[in-house]
């Protein structure tokens, strides 16, 4: 038997009495009940419904011990609540905890009033948020259910039309009824609380990710049942499946690494001697005579004061100076600092004054970039004698691998540059993987890409190095994607690590079909995967610079269906995905990502407030062991890998919504005609409004006919909020100098203009009140036919232009529906003309 909350009857299929005609007041109750809701929950889909077929139903059922019943039905009459009511508080707990949304929408079966036969599905919405116990949702469950009952007499297409397709089911009866049609997971618990069933959709959801599901659902509701006054984050939901595969995952100190960086070297350059180390356009050099050098010049550095603990800046071109300079540092023990001599002097002068560097290495064409500098200053051409005369036996007195290799400045949230101290032990561990996990050697030829102020440079001469193969220097890293093609293609480079960006804009045939490529530095979606995975290998990589530049990786095999995922930990490292309160999250739910292991760097120099807050104790480790807040999302899928979910401070609030904008972005992105996105709040006048940059694969795109498909296309999947207001077209995306999108390079925008010339007044009321859309939307042109809210206007600034439009036409009332009946400007224009 069926319980429909007061229903007593059986179920019969929904439907709707033939005298039963819709109410008005219901139906505007539905429309202000579910205004505004999310559209969709972030489930931890296997195939996401975008991305994968039509799927089919499934189901997989867990039989439940006797205690579990017994407590939901107690629960249920201390609260005066149906069982139905306390299931689907569940529901709506768990997906909360599973997918970090507080607004909830679950479907359940209500009985019509008079006509208890009639069962209609109806889907309401849910309050997680607060930190509640579960007696709290309970509670606003119940009063929900209980409003829902009082407005249920209506036609089921009607309700439909209001709520949209079902996600989450929920039903209670004897046995398990059918799947919804249009629902994603269904979840039928048993009258007497012996049996659970979750029915799902395959591919979307796999048995496996199912039978978890269910565990973690059951496992929520019966901590619920038992310890009702419990808060949901505290509600157990790590199965034993979850922690199966949580103590699989990788742990620190498997396999350390003894040795430093400098010896790591000395090895390999003993091993290839002969072989090439060095290539740039003009020259090259073996491994042997880079050894030599590299070894007087840390003999020059120790003689002008540096060595174990002392920074030494690194400000030299691209070119052979550069993977000179960084394995003389680090052959004479000393600190390395890397400068790009391409960056505002006053940085750099910042940058070397906080690190307290001892000296600078540069060229007599460099220096200038770090002129402010009041410290010693070695010139690479101007000493180029009393290094030669330097010995070449090597430096004896190495650091201990606690001891720190390299020093990177990156941006601060305070505006004030952190510099991140990264250990020898770091370095050590990520040459040793990089050697062991990509079998790079003396047949190979690595790309030098990043600039040196970023430590993906770090990355490629350690790439190189570790196997014997040749640093490829390119020399037009800052140039158009053609150009650094070309050179990618001149020095033959046979390993590259590049950012999506730079990808997305070349085809593996552009670069002379490299073997390997690593993706890192941004996200990178389906398309880019499934455009570079086939016919090679492709590596999607993850990592903070704290630590040691990557901390996760994994293979992207072709043929791609679905965004890949960032890989689990490297060697010696570890990844936890935890909560706010540091517990671990259930597999599948999202957590932010921390970071434990070798790899970690020591903290932020002589910045101990900041290195606190990031660089917290490993609960999860052992005793005395730390751990990083990378401030990213990530969650666990079923094999153990991690997928990245975007910032946990990549938020704004607009109009009291949070809003993602990554989500925007790449939503964007998976439109055929954009290369590249990124969306912004900007102020504009009294209102924030979301401003999306676009490059497009069609140069001549019309941005009115752009502008439109893209907001059609985004409608689909987002809320209205979460819409840009505008579309910017550029040639070309700013980028910093590691190769990421410059967002703080982004043009103010004011609006597009349309493409064309504008169309003809047909009355002088249009063009009046067109020059009041373009003040109040902030776009530079309207045309007649435009509508309103494909122009970025939502129901603040329409509040505006009314007032605007009424002052201007002096009219006492006009009403905000008029514009939402006729959003059009010429259907408004012509209605506002017979007020």
């Amino acid at each position: 038997m069926t319980e429909a909350l007061t229903s007593a009857g059986p179920t019969s299929r929904p439907g709707t009495p033939a005298e039963l005609s819709d109410d008005p007041r219901h139906v505007e109750y539905w429309r202000r009940h579910l205004r505004g809701a999310p559209p969709r929950l972030g489930l931890p889909y296997d195939r996401p419904p975008v991305s994968a077929p039509p799927a089919s139903p499934a189901s997989c059922e867990l039989t439940l011990p006797p205690t579990v019943g017994r407590a939901v039905a107690v629960l249920a009459r201390r609260e005066r609540a149906s069982t139905l009511m306390v299931v689907t508080a569940a529901m709506a707990a768990w997906a909360s905890r599973l997918t970090g949304q507080d607004d909830i929408l679950v479907t359940t079966p209500l009985a019509r009033a008079r006509h208890p036969e009639h069962v209609l599905p109806v889907t309401v919405r849910l309050d997680c948020s607060g930190e509640p116990t579960f007696t709290d949702v309970l509670r606003r469950t119940r009063e929900v259910l209980l409003d829902a009952l009082a407005h249920r007499n209506l036609d089921a297409s009607t309700l439909s039309a209001i709520a949209g397709p079902p996600q989450l089911v929920v039903s209670v009866s004897d046995t398990p009824p059918a799947m919804v049609d249009g629902a994603q997971l269904q979840l039928w618990w048993a009258d007497d609380g012996s049996r659970a069933a979750l029915h799902y959709r395959s591919p979307w959801f796999t048995a496996t990710t199912a039978q978890r599901l269910l565990h973690q659902l059951t496992l929520l509701l019966a901590g619920a049942a038992a310890q009702d006054s419990t808060r949901l984050s505290d509600l157990p939901m790590l199965s034993p499946a979850d922690q199966e595969l949580l103590d699989r995952l990788p742990r620190p100190g498997a396999t350390p690494v003894t040795a430093v960086p400098a010896q790591l070297f000395a090895e390999v350059a003993a091993t290839h001697p002969d072989a090439t180390a060095v290539r740039t356009r003009n020259t090259s050099i073996s491994y042997r005579d880079l050894d030599v050098r590299a070894t007087k010049l840390a003999h020059h550095l120790r003689q002008a004061g540096a060595g174990p603990g002392s920074v030494v800046g690194v400000c030299v071109g691209r070119g052979i100076d550069l993977p000179l300079s960084f394995l003389a540092v680090l052959k004479s023990g000393a600190v390395y600092l890397p400068l790009d001599p391409r960056h505002p002097a006053e940085r750099l002068r910042d940058i070397l004054d906080a690190a307290d560097a001892t000296l600078v290495v540069s060229t007599a064409s460099e220096a200038v970039a770090v002129a402010a500098h009041t410290g010693p200053l070695l010139l690479l051409d101007r000493d180029e004698a009393a290094i030669a005369a330097q010995p070449d036996t090597p430096v004896t007195d190495l650091p201990d691998p606690a001891e720190l290799a390299y020093l990177i400045y990156t941006s601060g949230s305070t505006g004030r540059p952190k510099g991140v101290e990264v250990t020898q032990a770091g370095l050590a561990n990520l040459a040793v993987t990089l050697r062991e996990e990509f079998a790079v050697g003396p047949q190979d030829r690595v790309s030098l890409f990043s600039s040196a102020a970023f430590d993906a440079s770090v990355w490629e001469m350690t790439m190189a190095f570790a196997g014997g193969a040749t640093l490829g220097v390119l020399t037009t890293a800052e140039a158009a994607p053609a150009e650094i093609a070309a050179e990618i293609r001149e020095l033959g480079l046979t390993v590259g690590t590049y950012p999506p960006t730079l990808l997305r804009a070349l085809t593996p045939d552009d670069l002379g079909d490299p073997r390997l490529v690593v993706s890192a530095g941004e996200q990178c979606d389906t398309d880019l995967a499934a455009a570079w995975a086939p016919g090679r290998r492709f590596v999607n990589a993850y990592g903070p610079t704290e630590t040691t530049v990557c901390a996760t990786f994994t293979d992207v095999a072709a043929p791609v269906t679905d965004a890949p995922a960032i890989g689990t930990a490297l060697p010696n490292l570890a990844v936890h995905l935890l909560d706010h309160r540091l517990r671990p999250v259930p597999v599948g739910a999202p957590g932010e990502i921390f970071v434990a292991g070798v790899g970690l760097a020591r903290g932020y120099r002589r910045q101990p407030a900041l290195t606190a807050a990031a660089f917290l104790p490993d609960p999860h480790g052992p005793a005395g062991s730390r751990m990083y807040r990378t401030g990213d999302l990530g969650r666990f899928g079923n094999d153990g890998r991690l997928y990245h979910l975007g910032r946990v401070d990549h938020q704004v609030k607009l109009r009291g919504f949070r809003v993602e904008l990554g989500e925007i972005e790449h939503h964007l992105m998976a439109q055929p005609m954009v290369r590249d996105a990124a969306v912004v709040m900007r102020r504009d006048g009294d209102h924030d409004r979301l401003v999306a940059y676009l490059t497009v694969d069609e140069a001549r795109t019309d941005p009115v006919a752009l502008r439109g498909a893209l907001r059609a296309a985004l409608s689909r999947a987002l809320p209205e909020y979460m819409l840009p207001a505008a579309y910017v077209v550029l040639d070309a995306m700013p980028l910093n100098s590691s190769g990421k999108i410059d967002r703080a390079a982004l043009p103010e925008s004011s609006g597009e203009a349309p493409a064309g010339p504008v169309e003809q007044w047909q009355t002088p009321d249009e063009q009046r009140i067109a020059g009041l859309w373009r003040d109040a939307l902030g776009v530079a042109q309207v045309r007649r036919t435009d509508s309103f809210f494909e122009l970025g206007g939502h129901s603040l600034v329409a509040a505006q232009m009314i007032g605007s439009v009424r002052q201007a036409y002096q009219l006492n009332r006009l009403p905000m529906r008029l514009l939402f009946e006729k959003p059009v400007l010429a259907d408004f224009a012509a209605a506002v003309a017979r007020l």
